[in-house]
């Protein structure tokens, strides 16, 4: 189903993402819950980049160190990849219809 805005015949959405919509400006943490959600799918859709990310982080921490933030010096694959999604993946929208 796609609904049609007033001001713009020629956009559509369908109720799902108007749906979507109202739930994220409603649901307080929606950003970083997404930032998760886009990370997981992009690890899952891109094997020889999770296994990469997976890699390094165990070279950096191992399974037994607590992470902290330092530990990002070591990890720039890593580093690069979430920059990357957040670049890819805008959370927030800044360019919004008026």
């Amino acid at each position: 189903m796609s609904l049609r805005f007033c001001h713009n015949p020629n956009q559509q959405r369908t109720s799902n993402m108007s749906i979507n919509n109202a739930i994220d400006l409603i649901d307080s943490g929606s950003v970083f819950r997404a930032t998760i959600h886009w990370f997981i799918y992009i690890m899952a859709a891109f094997s020889d980049v999770q296994n990469k990310v997976r890699k390094e982080i165990m070279e950096a921490i191992g399974s037994e160190k607590t992470p902290d933030y330092m530990d990002m010096r070591n990890m720039s694959y890593t580093n690069t990849v979430m920059l990357e999604m957040m670049r890819w993946k805008t959370i927030l929208p800044l360019n919004l219809v008026h």
